[in-house]
C-alpha cells in the first residue's frame, strides 16, 4: 500500500448561505484520495481517536491495521497533532521510503530509521557517530539501545513513534527481528523502566497474524488493536457543514449507500459540493452515486473500488474469498467467525462485516452493486459450471463446448490477473524510484512485457523521465565498489572494490576491462591490495597513462591491516608496473602531482611522498601519536605544493621543493575527510566528517566561504569540474552541485539515490566524449550521471535569472523554443532531440536556482547550435530585452515570423523574428500588470488583458487597437485564448468566472461562466475547438463543453494546492497539468483518466507548459527559472530502461514483486 500526505481532490462549498469557517478562509472542505489534515473541518473524531491517544499518552504498543482508505494516516496526524499540544515527542516513519529490496542491509535500514527518529525530535545526538561508537552491538540492538538510551532519555521519558507501511517487514530478512525487538523493548520498559513511556504504534495494511513470518519462532501476540471502523451517522454530523443546505436527510441517503465507510462518504458528500447551492433530493445524491461509482467506467477508475477488486484477485486465496463472498452475496447465512482465516481476510479488505445477527453481508450497497452475484460468477475461474444446463452434460457437443468456455474463461481470468499485476507492478515502480532507480525501470519493464500497452508504454516513459540524468548502471564488479576515480582528458576512469579487483572503463562506450587476470593473480601472491577490504584508494596521473592503487599489504588478522601498499598500473595495458608497501596501516588516499615525478599516499599515521618512476622515498610525514591523516591533494598548477588533512580538522601546506611544512592551521572542528582543487588551483574546497564545507583562497588560505552545513553526515568525496562547479558526496547519500564554485555556500543542484547502496563514498567529475559526466557508487554498480542530460529522455535549460513565466514553440520549425523571464528578457532555445544541451557559461550567475538540475544556462543564453538539416536559422546569440520588469507571456504569431510579448510594465511587444537581431515594436500598454495574450489563428489580432480586469484587441498589421473592453472581468484576467477554429475568444479571472466572446465582433456569448474555482490560472482550447480546459485553485481542472458552454465534469488533480498550467497535446488526445506542488500530470481527455506517473522534475511551482507542434516535446518552466524538456515519445521504452539498469530483475526480486507467475525468461536482453 502506498499512503500519499499529499491532500488530493478537495474543494470547498461555495454556497453564499454556508457559515463554513474553513471555505472564508480558503481551505477546502472535503477530502478524498489521501490523508485529512488534523485541523480540516470534515475530520470525523472515531472512538478509535480517543482510544489511540489514551494508548500513546501510556507509552502503549498499538497497532491500526486495516483495509485501505479508512483513515489510517488521517487518524495518526491527528494524534500528533494531540501529542503536540501536551509538549510530547513524535515521529512518524514510512518505511516504504527505506525500500525492501534485496540491497537494504540491516545496517543501513536501522540507521535510516534512527536518523528520522532523531530528526524528528529534535535529539542532540550525532547519530552516524553514535552508531559507530557502538559498532560492538548488532544492528537491531543497536537501534533498540539508541531507543532507550538516548530517546526516552533525552525526551524525558514520554515520546511516541508511529511506523507507517509496516507491511514492508514482511519482505525483509530481518523483519521478524525487528518486531520482536520492538516488543521486547515495550515489555522491557513496562517492568524495568515504567517511568519511560515509549509508545510504538504499527500502521499498515496487513492482517496481524501476518507480520510475523516464522510463527514456529514466535508470534505477535502484545500490543492493542485499534479497531478503525466506518463512520456512524450520529459521529458523521460534522459533514453536513460542506453540503449545500445542511441536510439532514441529503447525509442520510448518503450513509444509505455507504454505512459510513469513510473515503465513498467523503467522495459522494464532495461531488455534491461541487455542485453549488442548488437544494438536494434524495433522488439526487442516488443519480449521482450511480454516476460517480456505480457505471462501468467510474468502477475502472475509482481508487477504492479498484484497491478491493485488485486484493481480492490477487490474493492467493482467490477462489476461497471468491465461493464465501459468493455465499454471502447470494443472501445465505454464513456464520461470523473471527479466527476464520478467509473471513478475516475478505473482512480486512472492507468487502464483508458481520451484522447484528452474527452473520457476515456485505458492508454497504455500492459494494453489493459494484460486486454482485455476476462479478463473483465472472471472475470465477470455473464459472461456466453456472451457464451450462445440467441436460447438454449427456451431449458430446456439449462437452466441446463446456471445453471451449472453460478455455475462455481461463484466458479471461488470467487477463483479468494480467492487468492487476501490471498495475501493480507500476505501483511498486514508483514506490522505489527515487531510492532504488534501477529496480524501478526494471519493475516498468516487467509490467510493459506483461501488457505492452498504450497505458503500459506511458507509465514507463513515466518512469524514464523522472530521473533523465541518471545515464547507465555499470556492473563489472562482484563485490561493493569502494572507489572511482576519472583520468583528467576524460578519455577513461577507473573502478575497485573490496574484493580488490580494478576495472578500467571506457568513457567513450562504457565498456570495461578488468585488470588482466595475471596481474590480479600476482597481487594475490603478495596478499596485495585486496588482502584487507580491497583497494581504497584510486588516482590517474595528469597524463592519464599512470594509475595508481591504495590498499593493505599485508594483515595477519582478517579485520586488522599492518602494512599498506601502493600500486602502480600501466592504463594502456593493463599491467602492474610496481608495488611499494610502506604504511603501518591501510593505504587511504593516493594523487599524483601536476608533472608526473610524484606520487603521494597516506595511511593511518603517515604520509609518503615517492619519486616516479623508480618509486624512491622523497619525502614523509608522521603525525603525532593519537592523530590521523586523512585526505591529501596536490595542486593542479604547482607541482611541489600538497595539502592534507587529519583527524582534528587541521590543514596542512607542504612544500616538497623544500620538503617543510609551511601553514597549518584549523579548517574543521571534526575530521578534514576530503580535499578538492580547482582545476585552475585559485580554490580549494574542504569537507568534514560533520558534514561542513568550507571553501579556500589556495593563493591567501584565506575563506572564501566560512564552514557551511553541506550533508546530513561525514563528507565523503569533493571534485570540481573543469566549468569550476564544485561537486560533493556525503553519508546522506547525496551528491550535491553547489552554486559557482562553491563559494556562495548555496546549493544549486542533487543527484540523489538515497537508498541505493554506497552511494555517497566516491565520485569522479570529467568531460568526456559523452559530455559532461559524474560518477558515483551504487553497491556492486557504477553510476553514470550525464551531467548536460540525455536529449532522448529530458534535460533541463537553463538561461533565466529568476523565474521563467511563459513559453511557447515556434509553430513552423517546431523546435525553437521562446521563454518569458522575471528578469525581463526573452529567451530563444533550440530544442531538437538531436542537438546537445547547453554549455555551462564561463560566468555562470553567483546564485543560481536550486532546483535539483546539474547542468548551468548557457552563455548570454545561447542554445546549442541547431542540426545542419536546413531548418531556420538558429535562434539569437543573446537574449530579447524589451521590457522593464517581469515579462508574463511570450507567444509566436501562427507562421512564427512575429513573436509577441507582455508583462508587468503592461506594454504589448511585437518581435520581427526574421530581422537580426530581432527588433520590436511596442502596440500599446495596459495601465496595470498584463499577464495574458493571444493571437488569433489567422494571426491578424492579438488579444491582451491585464490586471484590471480589461480586455485589448490589437490588428497586427496596423498596430491599431481594435476594441477596448475596460470591464471583461471584476478582477485580474490571467489568460485569454482563441478557439482553434477561430470563432471564439475566452478569458479567464480572478473573479472565479470564464467568458466567451465573438472572436469577430467582440461581443459576450452569454454570461460569465462560472467553473467552482476559487482563481482561474489557465485556459486552453483542446485543437478540435469542442472543449476549454480551465485550471486554478483549488487543484481542479474544469472542463466546458464550448458547444453548449457548460461545466462538462472536472478533472481532480490532486495538485495542491492549485493547477497553474496546462496544454494540449496537437492531436487533443492528452491534456497536461502543472502544479503549484511542482508536478505534472497527463490525462487522457476522452477517458478522463491519468496516464503514466506524474512528472516529478521541478522543485518549485510550474507556471507554464507547451507541447511542441509535433507532441514529441513537452517543456515546463518554474518559478527557480528551470525549463525542463519533458520527451514524451520513446520508440523502444523497454529496450532503453534495459541499457540503463544495466541488469535483470534478480529471482529474489522476481519471487517478491512478480510471484509464482513470473516467467523465467528475462525482461531484458
Amino acid at each position: 500500500m502506498i499512503i500519499t500526505s499529499v491532500v488530493a481532490n478537495c474543494i470547498a462549498n461555495t454556497s453564499p448561505t454556508d457559515s463554513m469557517s474553513a471555505h472564508v478562509s480558503g481551505r477546502p472542505f472535503f477530502y478524498v484520495d489521501g490523508a485529512i489534515p488534523y485541523d480540516a473541518p470534515c475530520y470525523v473524531e472515531r472512538s478509535a481517536d480517543k482510544q489511540l491517544r489514551r494508548l500513546v499518552a501510556d507509552g502503549e504498543l498499538a497497532y491500526v491495521l486495516t483495509a485501505s482508505q479508512m483513515g489510517k494516516t488521517s487518524l495518526i496526524f491527528r494524534a500528533q497533532d494531540y501529542l503536540r499540544e501536551h509538549r510530547i515527542p513524535t515521529a512518524y516513519i514510512d518505511l516504504q521510503s527505506f525500500g525492501s529490496g534485496p540491497g537494504v542491509t540491516v545496517d543501513l535500514w536501522c540507521l535510516s530509521f534512527l536518523n528520522q527518529v532523531a530528526e524528528q525530535m529534535d535529539i542532540a545526538v550525532d547519530v552516524a557517530g553514535w552508531w559507530l561508537d557502538h559498532d560492538g552491538l548488532t544492528p537491531l540492538d543497536r537501534l533498540l539501545t539508541f531507543l532507550r538510551r538516548v530517546v526516552c532519555v533525552q525526551t524525558g521519558g514520554a515520546a511516541a513513534i508511529f511506523v507507517d507501511e509496516v507491511g514492508v517487514i514482511v519482505h525483509l530478512a530481518f523483519g521478524d527481528d525487528f518486531l520482536n525487538g520492538i516488543r521486547a523493548l515495550h515489555q522491557s520498559l513496562g517492568a524495568q523502566e515504567p517511568h519511560y513511556r515509549l509508545a510504538f504504534v504499527l500502521i499498515g495494511m496487513i492482517a496481524p497474524d501476518q507480520l510475523i513470518r516464522d510463527r514456529t519462532a514466535a508470534r505477535f501476540n502484545v500490543g492493542v488493536r485499534v479497531p478503525l471502523g466506518d463512520l456512524t451517522l450520529d459521529e458523521a454530523g460534522v459533514l453536513l457543514d460542506g453540503l449545500a443546505g445542511q441536510d439532514p436527510a441529503i447525509l442520510h441517503r448518503v450513509f444509505h449507500w455507504t454505512n459510513g465507510h469513510p473515503y465513498l462518504t467523503q467522495r459522494i458528500c464532495l461531488a455534491i459540493a461541487q455542485e453549488g447551492s442548488r437544494p438536494w433530493t434524495e433522488s439526487d445524491v442516488d443519480t449521482q452515486v450511480k454516476y460517480l461509482l456505480l457505471a462501468d467506467e467510474a468502477r475502472e477508475l475509482d481508487s477504492n473500488l479498484s484497491y478491493v477488486r485488485d486484493a481480492l484477485l490477487l490474493s492467493p486465496n482467490r477462489d476461497e474469498l471468491l465461493r464465501l463472498y459468493g455465499a454471502v452475496c447470494h443472501g445465505r447465512r454464513v456464520r461470523h467467525q473471527e479466527q476464520s482465516p478467509i473471513q478475516r481476510e475478505l473482512r480486512f479488505y472492507g468487502l464483508v462485516r458481520p451484522n447484528s445477527e452474527g452473520n457476515l453481508a456485505v458492508a454497504n450497497p455500492i459494494y453489493e452493486r459494484v460486486f454482485n452475484s455476476r462479478w463473483v460468477r465472472n471472475n470465477s475461474t470455473w464459472r461456466w459450471l453456472w451457464v451450462v444446463p445440467r441436460s447438454a452434460w449427456v451431449g458430446a457437443g456439449v462437452v466441446l463446448l463446456l471445453f471451449g468456455l472453460l478455455l475462455i474463461s481461463l484466458a479471461r481470468a488470467r487477463s483479468s490477473e494480467r492487468l492487476a499485476l501490471t498495475r501493480r507492478l507500476f505501483a511498486e515502480s514508483a514506490a522505489v524510484l527515487d531510492s532504488q532507480y534501477d529496480l524501478g525501470l526494471l519493475l516498468g519493464v516487467e509490467a510493459y512485457r506483461l501488457s505492452p500497452t498504450a497505458e503500459t508504454a506511458a507509465f514507463l516513459r513515466s518512469d524514464l523521465s523522472a530521473n533523465p540524468y541518471l545515464a547507465a548502471f555499470l556492473r563489472a564488479h562482484e563485490a561493493q565498489v569502494n572507489v572511482v576515480a576519472a583520468a583528467g582528458d576524460g578519455a577513461r576512469f577507473a573502478s575497485a572494490d573490496e574484493a580488490g579487483q580494478i576495472v578500467l572503463w571506457d568513457a567513450a562506450d562504457l565498456s570495461p576491462r578488468p585488470l588482466t587476470p595475471a596481474a590480479a593473480a600476482a597481487i594475490n601472491a603478495v596478499g596485495g591490495v585486496n588482502a584487507v577490504g580491497g583497494v581504497n584508494a584510486l588516482a590517474f596521473s595528469a597524463a592519464g597513462d599512470l594509475l595508481a592503487a591504495g590498499g593493505c599489504a599485508a594483515a595477519p588478522e582478517p579485520v586488522a591491516c599492518t602494512e599498506g601498499e601502493v600500486t602502480l598500473w600501466d592504463t594502456a595495458g593493463g599491467q602492474r608496473l610496481a608495488a611499494w608497501p610502506g604504511h603501518d596501516d591501510l593505504v587511504v588516499g593516493v594523487a599524483f602531482n601536476a608533472d608526473g615525478r610524484y606520487l603521494a599516499s597516506i595511511g593511518a599515521t603517515t604520509l609518503i611522498v615517492r619519486g616516479l618512476p623508480d618509486g624512491k622515498q622523497l619525502w614523509a610525514y608522521t603525525m603525532a601519536e593519537g592523530h590521523r591523516l586523512t585526505s591529501l591533494a596536490f595542486h593542479p598548477t604547482d607541482p611541489d605544493r600538497l595539502v592534507f588533512g587529519d583527524g582534528a580538522g587541521t590543514l596542512r601546506l607542504a612544500n616538497l621543493a623544500t620538503g617543510t611544512v609551511e601553514l597549518e592551521f584549523a579548517a574543521h572542528a571534526d575530521t578534514l575527510s576530503a580535499l578538492a582543487f580547482s582545476d585552475d588551483g585559485r580554490r580549494l574546497a574542504s569537507g568534514g566528517r560533520d558534514g561542513s564545507l568550507a571553501v579556500w583562497d589556495a593563493a591567501s588560505w584565506e575563506p572564501v566561504v566560512s564552514s557551511f552545513a553541506g550533508h546530513a553526515g561525514p563528507v565523503h568525496d569533493l571534485a570540481f569540474d573543469a566549468a569550476g562547479r564544485l561537486f560533493s558526496t556525503g553519508g546522506d547519500g547525496r551528491i550535491v552541485q553547489w552554486a559557482a564554485d562553491g563559494s556562495t555556500g548555496r546549493p544549486a543542484a542533487e543527484l540523489s539515490l538515497p537508498d541505493q547502496g554506497a552511494t555517497g563514498w566516491s565520485m569522479a567529475v570529467a568531460d568526456t566524449p559523452r559530455g559532461p559526466t559524474l560518477l558515483s557508487i551504487a553497491d556492486e554498480a557504477i553510476v553514470v550521471w550525464d551531467l548536460a542530460g540525455d536529449a532522448a529522455r529530458g534535460r533541463r535549460l537553463w538561461g533565466h535569472d529568476g523565474g521563467a513565466l511563459g513559453l511557447d514553440f515556434h509553430p513552423a520549425d517546431g523546435r525553437t523554443l521562446a521563454s518569458a523571464g522575471a528578469d525581463g528578457t526573452i529567451r530563444l532555445w533550440d530544442t531538437s532531440l538531436e542537438s546537445p544541451a547547453s554549455p555551462p557559461p564561463n560566468g555562470s550567475p553567483a546564485s543560481p536556482p536550486a532546483d535539483g538540475s546539474p547542468s548551468s544556462p548557457p552563455p548570454n543564453g545561447s542554445p546549442a547550435s541547431p542540426p545542419a538539416d536546413g531548418s531556420p536559422a538558429s535562434p539569437p546569440a543573446t537574449p530579447l530585452v524589451g521590457h522593464e520588469g517581469s515579462v508574463r507571456r511570450v507567444v509566436y504569431q501562427p507562421g512564427g515570423d512575429l513573436l509577441a510579448s507582455t508583462g508587468h510594465d503592461g506594454r504589448v511587444l511585437l518581435w520581427d523574428m526574421a530581422a537580426d537581431p530581432p527588433a520590436a515594436v511596442e502596440l500599446g500598454r495596459h495601465d496595470a500588470r498584463a499577464r495574458a495574450l493571444a493571437f488569433s489563428p489567422d494571426g491578424a489580432r492579438l488579444a491582451s488583458a491585464d490586471d484590471q480586469g480589461r480586455l485589448h484587441i490589437w490588428d497586427v498589421a496596423t498596430g491599431a487597437l481594435v476594441f477596448n473592453i475596460d470591464e471583461a472581468h471584476s478582477g485580474e484576467i490571467f489568460d485569454v485564448a482563441y478557439s482553434p477554429d477561430g470563432r471564439l475568444l475566452a478569458t479567464g479571472s480572478w473573479d472565479d468566472t470564464v467568458r466567451f466572446w465573438d472572436a469577430a465582433t467582440l461581443a459576450p456569448l452569454g454570461e460569465p461562466l462560472a467553473v467552482g474555482l476559487e482563481e482561474v490560472w489557465d485556459i486552453a482550447f483542446s485543437p478540435d475547438s469542442r472543449l476549454l480546459a480551465v485550471a486554478g485553485a483549488p487543484e481542479t481542472v474544469v472542463l466546458i463543453d464550448v458547444a453548449g458552454r457548460v461545466v462538462s465534469g472536472p478533472l481532480l488533480t490532486g495538485q495542491t494546492p492549485r493547477v497553474n498550467a496546462l496544454a494540449f497535446t496537437p492531436d487533443g488526445t492528452l491534456l497536461a497539468t502543472a502544479g503549484k506542488d511542482g508536478t505534472i500530470a497527463l490525462w487522457d481527455v476522452a477517458g478522463r483518466q491519468g496516464v503514466g506517473l506524474p512528472l516529478d522534475i521541478h522543485e518549485t511551482e510550474i507556471y507554464a507548459l507547451a507541447f511542441s507542434p509535433d507532441g514529441r516535446r513537452l517543456a515546463s518552466a518554474d518559478l527557480n527559472g528551470l525549463i525542463f524538456l519533458t520527451v514524451m515519445d520513446h520508440p523502444q521504452p523497454a529496450d532503453l530502461a534495459c541499457a540503463i539498469a544495466g541488469r535483470n530483475l534478480t529471482p529474489e526480486e522476481k519471487a517478491q514483486y512478480v510471484g509464482p507467475s513470473a516467467s523465467d525468461e528475462a525482461a531484458c536482453p
